[in-house]
């Protein structure tokens, strides 16, 4: 009975959505994001705390990312298990996706939080009759504390222009009078789901576009004159957006030269049987990954407070309206394989996907110019 110790399977090692696979192949993906080292890293981190009835995670993260990346997936699993008798059994130990594309030079501060309760089920089998617990989501937040670089220094160009008198220059170009000079970007970042979700890795980048309505209300629009002396604005209302869901599936898993399909997952386990013989002494483990990618229209709110043209802090949240409808749009499946040497705890290193330590946003972008501010 071979074991398979702690194994690493990603795309690259740090996960970076900048050397991950292509969403559409067919298009391709740019590779030119950079986080240089030291330039990335997680304030704290808290993993199903459990208090009582309750379930309670919590993490908070920083960045600075700048270039063009996506669109694209990246993945990472960690696996340990054994095969015997054609039979193979894995452990989903840690998993993780990132989905979507990005653009800008920006520095994020990104906090998780998400709140469960444990929901008993009565279950009737007989004899057998027992209670069944399953855990609810009460709660999931994300908040963004947020700088944009490339729109400061547009802000600092256009005061330059306007301090001389030459404001109009700005006027004539449609592209860079409104508000769309700025970071920007659609991207989602999901972990420890695969196995709870049947063998699948699930994440929804998000562009959302926000009609800011605080101009409308009296009270807020005075509030808004006190705050422009500070360079700051608080702006809400409704969100529209675009949607692109994206699902990673594991397809077949190969240990050498054997490979072992009908995949089911049970537990936090993954069971899999070859045709073939079990490898006595394996080294090499590959994965089979399907992914799609699909379309949605979003609908939602958002609250977001700009301080002196530099920070957003702010909340948002959606809902997806042609999966309501029951009209889910998909493209695919495309195949990609992702390999290792088996016992490795690290994945492929970034300098070997391209120039530089890659990284990426946490956050879903919302429109530049910190929603809405002027």
């Amino acid at each position: 009975m071979p074991n398979i110790p702690e194994t690493v399977i990603a795309t690259s090692d740090p996960l970076s959505l900048c050397n991950g696979n292509a969403l559409f192949p067919a298009l391709g993906t740019f590779r030119s994001g950079y986080v240089g080292t030291g330039m990335a890293g997680t304030i704290f981190s808290i993993n199903d705390e459990n208090i009582l009835l309750f379930r309670f995670s919590a993490n908070a993260k920083y960045e600075v990312v700048f270039g063009l990346c996506g669109p694209a997936y990246a993945a990472k699993l960690v696996l340990e298990g054994s095969t015997d008798n054609k039979a193979l059994e894995l452990t989903i130990v840690e998993d993780e996706l990132q989905a979507g594309i990005l653009f800008g030079l920006t520095l994020s501060f990104v906090c998780n939080i998400s709140l469960d309760t444990l929901k008993l089920n009565w279950v009737w089998q007989g004899w057998n009759s027992h209670f069944a617990s399953s855990w609810l989501q009460l709660a999931d937040f994300h908040i963004n504390l947020e700088f944009d670089v490339i729109e400061l220094l547009w802000e600092l160009i256009k005061e330059g222009f306007e301090s001389e008198g030459k404001e109009t220059i700005i006027k004539k170009v449609p592209l860079l009078s409104n508000q769309l000079v700025g970071s920007w970007g659609m991207y989602d970042e999901r972990a420890n789901n695969f196995a709870s979700n049947g063998g699948e890795m699930v994440a929804n980048p998000t562009l959302n576009l926000p009609i800011d309505i605080a101009p409308m209300i009296g009270p807020v629009a005075e509030l808004n004159l006190a705050l422009k002396a500070l360079f700051s604005r608080l702006s809400f209302g409704p969100l529209i957006g675009i949607q692109m869901p994206v699902t990673v599936k594991m397809k077949t898993v190969t240990l050498d030269s054997a490979k072992y399909s009908n995949l089911t997952f049970v537990d936090g386990k993954m069971g899999g049987t070859t045709a073939g013989t079990d490898p006595s002494n394996p080294t090499k483990l590959t994965l089979e990954l399907d992914h799609t990618a699909g379309f949605d229209l979003a609908f939602g709110i958002f609250l977001n407070l700009n301080l002196v043209k530099l920070f957003n802090i702010g909340f948002s949240t959606t809902w997806p309206l042609l999966k309501t409808l029951g009209i889910q749009p998909n493209f695919g499946p495309y195949t990609n394989n992702l390999s290792n040497t088996i016992g490795k705890t690290t994945g492929k290193a970034c300098s070997q996907c391209g120039d530089g330590s890659t990284g990426l946003f946490d956050v879903i972008f919302e429109a530049p110019g910190g929603l809405g501010y002027e």
